[in-house]
């Protein structure tokens, strides 16, 4: 009825492309949704590869490829109040009028599947300190000591060490100011609904920037 009355015309299929991290939940609910319609909805694509596999089709249309060269991509993904970046290695190998690709990404959350990295907390943690750094009157701003005081070669030092090793620093400067400006509001679900949600609200003010 939907698609007699709304499209006009009568739907097979339907392709969706989907957050990488919740591709799976997402089938799950498409699959009963293409029960109820009668359409068959296939999840064959997450967001961030679909933009990879684009980026590579345009760069075919001008002829910008070449056979066993290495190509780089850096795929930022903003939505859903999340900023995710992945990086992405391709290799071209031409036989005939067939093009085959090798694809790596690189990652550091656990996620080999374009899932990228989660910048947006990081952002948020950096705003705190430095609005911490106002609300205190201090010379140098708390968040700049932090990245000051990050390696200068990260992806060596993740390798070699953890993620959780690299911001270790951030993370527990970022804890040493929440008394100043609390924003870890799920502590303070049993202190009453008043200063739950103050402390929320400052929470949500600084992870939507």
């Amino acid at each position: 009825t939907l698609q007699g009355t709304v499209f006009k015309c009568r739907i097979k299929e339907v392709y969706i492309t989907v957050p990488v991290k919740q591709k799976h939940v997402y089938e799950q609910m498409l699959s009963i949704l293409s029960e109820m319609l009668s359409v068959e909805i296939k999840v064959t694509l997450d967001e961030s590869t679909a933009v990879l596999y684009s980026f590579i089709s345009k760069m075919r249309e001008k002829n910008r490829l070449k056979d066993g060269e290495s190509y780089k991509a850096l795929i930022m993904d903003c939505g859903g109040g999340t900023t995710d970046l992945s990086a992405c290695k391709f290799k071209v190998h031409a036989k005939g009028d067939i093009q085959t690709y090798i694809m790596e990404n690189s990652y550091k959350n656990g996620n080999t599947d374009f899932g990228g990295n989660n910048i947006t907390y990081r952002i948020m943690q950096l705003l705190k300190l430095k609005i911490v750094s106002k609300l205190l009157g201090l010379e140098k701003d708390l968040g700049s000591e932090v990245i000051d005081e990050l390696s200068g070669d990260p992806y060596r030092y993740i390798d070699e060490e953890s993620v959780e090793s690299f911001y270790e620093g951030l993370q527990k400067a970022y804890e040493g100011v929440e008394e100043i400006l609390p924003t870890a509001f799920k502590n303070f679900e049993t202190y009453g609904k008043e200063g739950y949600y103050r402390v929320r609200n400052n929470y949500f003010f600084l992870f939507h920037p």
